[in-house]
Order: structure tokens, then sequence, then C-alpha cells
């Protein structure tokens, strides 16, 4: 693997991240509200259905919707629709709320429309990248949520507002990169 191509994984893993720099499928992140083995098994799950979909969005976005372009989001969605059945289907856990999230999941939508653009190698690369760092982002968000959770936190910041200021914070500390 050349540098650059490590530099795009590199980025999706930190700088890129979709869940806390580019607030896509926050859902999945703001609405996980179990411990940080649960968030990071449902972030797997999340880039099991992140990497598929774009490696497939790829080829037909290239070759069979550069002419029809207001089919793509209809088209990327159906695709992560039958990849999260089969991400489902093979994790023995169908139509579970993972299933319901993984279907939803913005950070899927937008990347098969992001990686659209790109070569193959890059796509794929930021594919990797993205699922991974969003499984990590659900991991450290989920971890940090608890800590916030067993410490005295006025009671008008309890639950989602705390949960904001975190993704803040994170969204401020990887800015940096």
């Amino acid at each position: 693997m050349n540098q650059s191509m490590f530099l795009v994984l590199l980025a999706g893993i930190l700088a890129d991240n979709y869940a806390i720099q580019n607030f896509l499928g926050v859902e999945s992140l703001l609405g996980n509200g179990s411990g940080a083995k649960k968030a990071l098994k449902l972030g797997g799950l999340t880039a099991a259905v992140m990497i598929p979909s774009a490696a497939i969005a790829w080829p037909l976005q290239n070759y069979v919707l550069n002419n029809a372009p207001y089919l793509q989001t209809l088209v990327f969605v159906a695709i992560i629709l039958l990849v999260a059945a089969v991400v489902s289907k093979a994790a023995k856990r169908p139509f579970d709320e993972g299933f319901v999230l993984l279907t939803v999941n913005g950070a899927a939508l937008g990347l098969c429309l992001t990686t659209a653009q790109m070569g193959f190698g890059e796509a794929m690369m930021t594919a990797i990248g993205a699922g991974v760092g969003f499984a990590l982002a659900m991991a450290v968000f989920a971890s940090l949520r608890e800590r916030v959770e067993d410490d005295k936190v006025p009671a008008a910041f309890r639950g989602l507002p705390v949960s904001l200021l975190i993704a803040a914070m994170m969204s401020l500390v990887l800015f940096a990169f």
C-alpha cells in the first residue's frame, strides 16, 4: 500500500470521521444507550455494511448511473438495505434493533455518495477507514457516556444534552487533525 492510500485510510479513521466530523450516522451514535462492548459490535456491523455497499455502489455509479443521476440515491438505499439484510443474516441476528440502525444509517448512504466520485482504490480505502472510524467513534462515545453518567451531572444536562456536548468535544479533538 503506497503512502497516499495509507493517508486516505488514516483520514477516514480520524480526520474525516463520518460520525463525528461529518455528523452522518448520528442516530446510531447518540441513540446507543448501551455499553462500549455493544457499541463496538454495532459499529463493526455498520462497517461490515459500509464497505460492501461502497464496493457495489462504485461500479454502479460509474458504469450504469452516470446517465441517470436522479436514481442514485434510490439505488444506493436499495444496495444498503440488501447488504444490511445479508450482514444481519450472517450475524445471526436478523431483523432486530441493530438491523434497523444498519439500514437507516446515514453514514452508509453518505459514504456511497462520496466514494462514487473517487477512483476505485481510493473509494475502498475511504470505505475501510470510514467503517473502522465509525466503529471506533461509537466505542469511544459509549465509553465516555458511561463515565459521564456515573459522575454527578446536573439534571438539566442528563441524557441527550450531555451526549451532544461529548460529541462536540470529540469533534473539536479530531478537528486538530
